[in-house]
């Protein structure tokens, strides 16, 4: 809702059509101004592009307006052509599970840790490798709160411009968000070699990937279950990275943008 934008448009630029890219699950707050953010919304664009399907049944289910449609993001897959062959584990039998960490509690570290946690008590030597670029500490933390401690089996992970070495280090990628619109790294991982399993949540769990595993949303139970299920299954990464490319290859974005506009 950019009121600056809502009073330019209606004052000056009413031949100029206004194309708005929403690139996370929309939500008015519960407020007194909310009517106001709701009205600005509805009359500023022209038409309104969610990144994914469910961004866009979310815009529907919140305001009323005629051109609100969608357009799955992509992903430049020649960045992840080129890695490193390396190893995240600190043995050879140990099993590796790769996420993104940030934010912690958005991205479901300590869901990800308490379901790791009952794995390794049952005998499973799995490792948590946390993909981040900063703000370590609100991530320990995360974990910490989580299981009562921060483990040694608990790695975060420097940036590296060639992540698919992480992905490609790892047995799992898992995707614990409990919010995301549209998810770049299952996307990237799929590309790569690891297993892929998410949460049940709109967005992620929409993505036509082949194998993936959905888990219910925050049920640390349910995520164990399907973690150790995925550890023993092996499939054909190549045919899931023809298809991967075939649905969200940055050239198909770019085409099907130009169309809209």
């Amino acid at each position: 809702y950019n009121y600056s934008l809502f009073v330019a448009r209606h004052t000056f630029a009413r031949n100029i059509r206004m194309i708005a890219h929403i690139h996370n699950q929309f939500t008015i707050p519960v407020t007194k101004s909310a009517p106001i953010k709701k009205f600005v919304m509805e009359h500023s664009y022209d038409t309104i592009v969610g990144v994914s399907k469910s961004v866009a049944d979310g815009l529907n289910r919140q305001i009323k307006h005629k051109n609100i449609t969608y357009i799955d993001n992509a992903i430049c897959f020649s960045r992840l052509d080129s890695y490193e062959k390396i190893s995240l584990r600190d043995n050879e039998n140990q099993k590796v599970i790769l996420m993104a960490g940030w934010p912690a509690w958005v991205k479901g570290v300590d869901i990800a840790a308490q379901a790791i946690l009952e794995l390794r008590n049952d005998g499973c030597d799995i490792k948590l490798c946390i993909m981040q670029s900063g703000d370590f500490e609100q991530t320990q933390h995360c974990v910490t709160e989580a299981i009562g401690s921060y483990p040694d089996w608990v790695e975060i992970l420097q940036p590296r411009e060639d992540v698919a070495t992480y992905y490609n280090a790892a047995d799992i990628f898992l995707s614990a968000s409990r919010t995301e619109a549209f998810s770049y790294c299952l996307v990237e991982a799929a590309y790569c070699t690891p297993m892929l399993i998410t949460s049940d949540i709109p967005g992620p769990s929409d993505l036509k990937i082949d194998g993936m595993e959905r888990f219910v949303s925050e049920d640390v139970e349910d995520l164990a279950h399907k973690m150790k299920e995925l550890l023993v299954i092996s499939m054909d990464v190549e045919e899931r990275k023809y298809n991967v490319i075939r649905l969200y290859e940055l050239r198909h974005w770019a085409e099907a943008i130009a169309e809209l506009y």
